[in-house]
This record gives C-alpha cells, structure tokens and sequence, in this order.
C-alpha cells in the first residue's frame, strides 16, 4: 500500500558463500536489512513511526534442494489521527459513559521467526512450503498480537502441454494478552493452464477467500465503538474465477477472450445455494500486425 508524506530509508546488504562442486552445500546466503519511516515534516526532529531489522539466512543444497529461514525484530508507533473516531464504554455514577480511545505506548521488540523448504525442480512437480511465527501489531485495536503463518505451493506438470499451479496460505492473529484469536484467513489458489495446439492456450484462475475478524476491543477487553456504532465481528467468503482463451494464429495477430466472476456466501467453503454472485466482468483484446 502506497503511503504519502513518509520519509522511507531502509540498508541491506547479502553475503554469500560458495561450496565446491558437488558438495553437500552449494551456496550458502545472509541476507540483512534494517528500515525506518518517518513523518515528513517530522524527519530529522522526532524518532521513527516504525522499523525493523532483519536476517534472513538461505542455503542451495546438492540436488537443488532449498532451505531458508528469517528472524526479524519490529516497532511501532501508534499515531492518534486514526483513532480519533475511537470510543469505548466505561462505567460512570450516572451509567454507561463513552470516552475518548486512548491510544497506548509504542509496541518495541516484535521478535518473529520464519522458516521455508523447496524441492529441486523435478521432471513433472516442484514445491515448497513455509511458516513463521512471532509478535505482530493488531492496528485496528493498536495492540499487540501473535501472527501463525503457514503456506505451500505445487507446480505441477503433468504433460508436456498442462501446467497445473496449486497454493494455500494460512494466517492467524491471536492478541498477546489473553491469546483469545483477533482474526483468521484461508486462501486456497489453483491455476491450470493448457496449450491446446501452438496457437491455442486456455487458462483458469480460481481463488478463495475466507476471512473472520473478531468484535474489536480495547486492551482491558471494553468493546470498541466507531463513529457511535459498536465494531461487531466480520465474515468474509469470497470466490473468484477467471477464464482466459488465447489464439495466435501468426506472429503479430492475437486474440484474447476472458470472463471473470466473483462470489460471495455467508458460511465459509459451503459451496450452497447461499453462493451470491457479486461481480462480471468481460475482456477482450485483438492485436494484429499490418505489413507494408
């Protein structure tokens, strides 16, 4: 996401070390980097918003084997503009009051951890999976919180002419104090792809997105309000489908025909009638090359 009126300065810097030929270890990398931001018109007279530190070693072993790994430290400072909409609920001698959002300290030391492995290409599969942990914020309740990511892809290739790409991607947020889950998100992708003749390609694209965040809090567990209006738990479960046909009849002529659909239902992966489509979209391109 793009931010305006920063001042982004990051470093890094790779070292990478060279086994002999046929060794156990190929190469052997470290890759380290720090960043800051600041205000703009803050840069030079108050300290960073946020920053991090990073070290990100990675081996290539005998065969094409790949490991790698990530430990990281971040901080960050909550500033108040995005709050200012923030209320929570206190007890007062006449009864419920509402009151401003205070917003807390810096969030300092945010340790997390990574790790990855990738097989060597094969003939017809290669893959990879993936998972880190450690102290992350929650900005929508400026608090701190424990992040779980784990993922893995396939690529597949089954034929010479099909190519079949499959991902998954897992992300929990439970907040730090009582370990109670913030938030969740499934993401399941395939990709196919057929070369059908030399001028015929077909492509599918279908992605699902199943996404819940709790009811916000305050750091005591008061529910939040915003805008007068109590910030309730969200669900969000969409599809999303993409088809693309291709026909290159000859160099410079080319035709392209897609259609997309996005879908959205209340229960996550239940795939019923409930299943509502929310979008359509059409493309179409065709590019052809005038000789004189």
């Amino acid at each position: 996401v793009n931010r305006v009126g920063v001042v982004d300065g990051h470093l890094s810097n790779r070292l990478t070390i060279y086994g002999r030929r046929g060794a156990l270890l190929e190469t052997l990398s470290s890759f380290f980097s720090v960043r800051r931001l600041w205000r703009y018109d803050d840069f030079g007279r108050e300290g960073s918003l946020e920053g991090s530190e990073g070290l990100t070693p990675s081996a290539t072993l005998r065969g094409g084997w790949s490991v790698g790994g990530g430990a990281s430290r971040q901080f960050y400072r909550f500033e108040a503009a995005p709050y200012e909409a923030y209320q929570v609920e206190v007890p007062g001698p006449g009864g419920t009051l509402r009151v401003p959002f205070g917003v807390p300290r810096p969030l300092t030391d945010l340790f997390a951890l990574a790790a990855r492995v990738t097989t060597p290409t094969f003939r017809t599969f290669t893959a990879s999976v993936n998972a880190s942990y450690g102290a992350e914020a929650i900005f929508p309740e400026a608090a701190e919180g424990r992040a779980l990511r784990i993922g893995g892809s396939l690529d597949w290739r089954p034929t010479r002419q099909v190519r079949v790409g499959v991902q998954y991607a897992r992300l929990e947020i439970s907040r730090a104090r009582d370990r109670s889950r913030f938030s969740t998100e499934d993401i399941p992708r395939l990709k196919v792809e057929y070369q059908a003749t030399r001028a015929v390609f077909f492509r599918f694209v279908g992605q699902y997105a199943a996404r819940r965040r709790d009811a916000l809090v305050d750091r005591v567990g008061r529910p939040i309000l915003i805008g007068d209006e109590v910030a309730v738990a969200s669900d969000l479960n969409e599809v999303r489908a993409d088809w693309l046909l291709s026909y290159r009849p000859g160099p410079g002529t080319l035709i392209f025909l897609g259609y997309g659909a996005s879908l959205a239902e209340p229960r996550a992966f239940a795939f019923g009638r409930d299943l509502e489509r929310t979008a359509d979209g059409f493309f179409g391109k065709v590019s052809y090359l005038f000789r004189l």
